[in-house]
């Protein structure tokens, strides 16, 4: 299946600096092109990726079909909140423009996340916004969200496109 790539995508997946040997979490893969564009560059690492979709589901195995079998990819239909770390501990775990990392509370989530990390493992949420005010109001309170789930946090931007950035420490 050949598509083009959106730039955020192709962006998120440069910032993530993928190392061959890494373990990966995606949250809300959507159509798999992250996935894709990672497996692509894994050697002895893997990536996990969980959809609460079942459309988002099916159209990341149908793109990453040689990925999953040659056991870069593993695709899961089910939620963040329900996820039990399998294929983990994680390096990264990232989500490209999953909106409820801002529009809720999140705590949960991120308390999930820091567990599921090795010491010094870094979550990456990127997005997308409509408006520089936008893209400055959602990165404060990223940032501010991952600080107060005791990581370190940064904000990383191309243009339109942000990256918060949390590591947790030692």
């Amino acid at each position: 299946m050949v598509t083009s790539v959106p730039e955020r995508v192709r962006w998120a997946v440069d910032v993530l600096d993928i190392q061959p040997n890494e373990r990966l979490l995606e949250v809300g893969p959507g159509p798999g092109v992250a996935a894709a564009l990672i497996g692509d560059r894994l050697v002895d690492g893997s990536l996990v990726a969980i959809d609460r979709s079942e459309v988002a589901v099916r159209r990341t195995v149908e793109r990453n079909r040689t990925h999953l079998a040659a056991g870069k990819v593993v695709v899961r239909h089910g939620s963040l909140e329900d996820f039990e770390g399998g294929g983990g501990p994680f390096n990264k775990v990232f989500a490209i423009n999953v909106n409820f990392f801002w529009t809720r509370d999140a705590a949960a989530e991120l308390e999930l996340i820091a567990r599921i990390l090795v010491p010094r493992g870094s979550v990456y949420l990127f997005f997308e916004a409509p408006t520089e005010t936008k893209a400055r109001e959602i990165a404060g309170l990223l940032r501010d969200k991952l600080r107060l789930a005791e990581f370190e946090a940064s904000i990383k931007r191309a243009g339109a496109m942000v990256a918060i950035v949390g590591t947790r420490a030692a």
